[in-house]
């Protein structure tokens, strides 16, 4: 039964290529947490508390069930969550690389070019977001894809859930409405455009079903009004509640005019390094992709307000917000590869496994540092910190350190007499932490933002509230270098 079934619905594949995926992440994974934000996003899901702006609900309602998974430590239970949808997001790019072309070798070549790109590959590994981001842009668009062929309209009813969704995990999914918006409303017809006849009752109804896979935003009031451990922003009071699910704060890193020239070129060297020489196949590709117009209106519409996004937004990590391109580069240069493959005939199968095999085993070679499975810096670093502390202290940390403390604090029951604050939650005025709701050491304070010049008469007014516990804080001015020691240092504030 389970044979005929994989053989008529065509699911031998995609089953094979989540698989092999999920083990390839599996085994390269860190086996606690790691630097950057997923210590933060790990304790948040595994305490149901409230994360950085925009808060991610649906990443916190689905990282409290994987959390729950009896093995590994709580933080490799997260790490496998983005492997688990990482695998995912190679499965349905290849159910909807077959879908797009009606070629299986295309789909499994665009699969395997996604799971071996670089950031993706590292992506998948860390306790993030953007993994299920992925999934559920590819997922969305599939469901576009079913409705546009057949017009049944569950396919609609099940977009319009996911899309709802999508928004709930990343506010960077408004990026891909003109492409959605395309699929729905636009046909071409002889070279000429039509609009699709939707029924209003359907219109409604879509809406409607949008706005309830929203509803895991009310979560944040719920929640904050009980005060967890994490509890970034206050959300329980209006004004907060839409700062934080907005993004806010970060509207600022926003340029209305920005050197396009520069950013052009920045990503450029930017694909290089995680293509290098298959982007020869992306031009090919490009030059004789062979599907219907509106799909490649579709793919051209997403791919540019992508990169218009990206070029006016100026953070660091910039680079996580490429992912959705290089679904759409992994997809075209699969597509390349296979017309070139064939022109090999009969030995076709054998230079597909071929090249798959050469994608992985050069994306590895090349970066190194995707083999975190032994990677226990993070760990080492919390144990260096917390040994050198008083019992009862205050730790002001220098950004993403606190986000590993906490993680030790909160997810693995280490120091829980210290209190941690993020000096960045000072500095911009904006964060109500868990180290001030709950600790009563600077309850009910406001506070006016300073520069990073300035900080030092600030960390002395902590300590005055702070008394008479000792107060402590880590390098301001520099990060910890997570392969030497020496750097992890910190200074009692006297």
């Amino acid at each position: 039964m389970f044979k005929k079934y994989f053989k008529e619905y065509k699911l031998i594949y995609p089953v094979c290529i989540f698989i092999s995926s999920f083990v390839l992440y599996i085994l390269t994974m860190p086996r606690t947490v790691f630097w950057g934000d997923s210590g933060e996003l790990i304790t948040a899901a595994y305490t149901l508390g409230i994360a950085h702006p925009t808060g991610y609900p649906l990443y916190i309602f689905l990282g409290k069930i994987f959390s729950l998974l009896p093995f590994g430590t709580i933080a490799f239970r997260l790490n496998m969550m983005s492997g688990f949808f990482g695998a995912m997001s190679a499965m349905m790019l290849y159910l909807t690389a077959y879908r797009l072309t009606k070629n299986k070798i295309t789909g499994i070549l665009s699969a395997a070019l996604l799971s071996a790109t670089p950031l993706f590959w590292e992506q998948s590994t860390l306790a993030e977001v953007y993994t299920l981001h992925i999934f559920l842009m590819l997922l969305g668009f599939y469901m576009l894809l079913r409705w546009s062929e057949d017009h049944k309209i569950k396919w609609l009813y099940l977009f319009a859930l996911v899309y709802g969704l999508s928004f709930t995990n990343h506010l960077t999914s408004l990026v891909l409405l003109p492409a959605y918006a395309y699929l729905i409303l636009l046909r071409t017809d002889n070279s000429s455009f039509r609009f699709n006849r939707i029924k209003i009752r359907t219109w409604i109804i879509c809406i409607l079903i949008f706005l309830l896979a929203l509803t895991p935003y009310l979560y944040f009031p719920i929640r904050s009004s009980m005060d967890p451990v994490l509890d970034w922003g206050n959300t329980e009071h209006m004004g907060n509640f839409i700062m934080h699910i907005t993004g806010e704060r970060y509207q600022g890193q926003y340029a209305i005019a920005p050197d396009f020239k520069n950013g052009i070129i920045k990503l450029g060297s930017y694909l290089f390094s995680q293509y290098h020489i298959l982007l020869a196949f992306l031009a090919v590709g490009l030059l004789t992709l062979n599907i219907k117009k509106d799909y490649k209106i579709a793919l051209g519409l997403i791919a540019f307000f992508i990169i218009i996004f990206n070029l006016m937004y100026s953070i660091p990590d910039i680079g996580h917000y490429y992912l959705p391109l290089f679904v759409i580069i992994s997809f075209l240069t699969g597509f390349g590869i296979d017309w070139i493959l064939c022109f090999t005939r009969r030995f076709k199968p054998y230079a597909v496994g071929f090249v798959i095999i050469a994608i992985i085993i050069s994306s590895f070679s090349m970066n190194t540092y995707l083999d975190k499975h032994d990677d226990y810096s993070a760990r080492d670093y919390a144990i260096s910190v917390f040994d050198r502390l008083d019992r009862n202290s205050v730790l002001l940390t220098n950004k993403d350190e606190n986000s590993v403390l906490w993680y030790f604090q909160f997810a693995e029951d280490m120091r829980k007499d210290v209190i941690v604050i993020p000096l960045v939650c000072i500095v911009y005025d904006y964060c109500v932490t868990q180290a001030f709701m709950q600790n009563y050491i600077v309850a009910d304070s406001t506070f006016t933002p300073v520069g990073s010049l300035e900080i030092m008469p600030y960390i002395e007014d902590i300590k005055e509230k702070a008394v008479p516990r000792k107060t402590y804080y880590t390098d301001i001015f520099n990060y910890p270098d997570r392969d030497n020691p020496d750097t992890w240092k910190i200074k009692e504030v006297r």
